[in-house]
């Protein structure tokens, strides 16, 4: 059985500063696997950049606002340079959801969340499949979110950018599967990270929470991680165009 493992493997992660980015890039580094890590904030990339390279790992830092969406192809090829190839990408960098009513919400606020959880992930992918196709093929997650497999009202954009971002997953997956490049994506429910914290704080909200998930809690980022880890590593080999839910249980009831 092939180990999960990204021993001699080489990974971009977008939005790598904090929360799920941060977490899959330290887990991607004990796992084994050179890291590019890319965020507008480098000096808190810096800081997780340290993390990877205490477990023995090379981690190059990449300062960019993929809001600039012009940037994604230099993104992908300063990864490659950096690293000497790149075998996985794992898109992270999104904005957060606009909780307003659907009647209320702006074309500005429509085509800023649709740039940064739709077009930025897809520009990341297409970019790093002209890398991986020479290489040999590769690894390519998309960190979509339930959100996009349900009804979400006063979050339409948000919801509709990750419902088109899992379309585009299974698409790239089937189409590039000929390159053996997989494409998969992760849809997570409620999880505790640095952004969350706030929401979470509020009793009335995290108990909202813990009432609509069959496991009542929230989940954690190490949880979400260790999902990527295996669709990164060759324990996945047979896996592409897939979502994995990993919500507590709230997309099945």
């Amino acid at each position: 059985m092939a180990g999960i493992n990204l021993a001699g493997k080489t990974a971009l992660i977008t939005g790598a500063s904090r929360g799920l980015g941060a977490a899959i890039a330290r887990a991607y580094a004990e796992a084994g696997a050179d890291v590019a890590l890319c965020a507008r904030n480098a000096e808190l990339l810096e800081g997780v950049a340290t993390e990877c390279r205490a477990q023995g790992r090379r981690a190059v830092v990449i300062p960019a606002d993929l809001a600039d969406l012009a940037t994604a192809g230099s993104i992908v090829d300063r990864a490659a340079a950096e690293l000497g190839k790149i075998d996985i990408v794992l898109n992270n960098a999104g904005v957060n959801p606009i909780y307003k009513p659907t009647l209320d919400t702006t074309l500005e606020e429509w085509q800023h969340i649709l740039g940064m959880d739709l077009t930025a992930p897809f520009l990341i992918s297409q970019a790093a499949a002209r890398h991986m196709i020479p290489n040999g093929g590769g690894a390519i997650i998309q960190m979509a979110s339930v959100s996009g497999l349900l009804a979400s009202p006063r979050m339409v954009t948000y919801s509709a950018a990750k419902a088109a971002l899992l379309s585009v997953t299974r698409t790239l997956g089937a189409e590039w599967a000929r390159y053996n490049i997989r494409v998969n994506a992760i849809a997570p429910g409620y999880i505790a990270t640095d952004l969350t914290s706030g929401m979470l704080a509020n009793p009335k909200y995290s108990e909202g929470i813990r009432a609509a998930t069959p496991l009542n809690r929230v989940g954690t980022a190490e949880e979400i991680a260790g999902v990527a880890v295996f669709l990164a590593s060759d324990a996945a080999s047979f896996v592409t165009g897939a979502t994995y839910v990993v919500d507590g249980g709230i997309s099945a009831v």
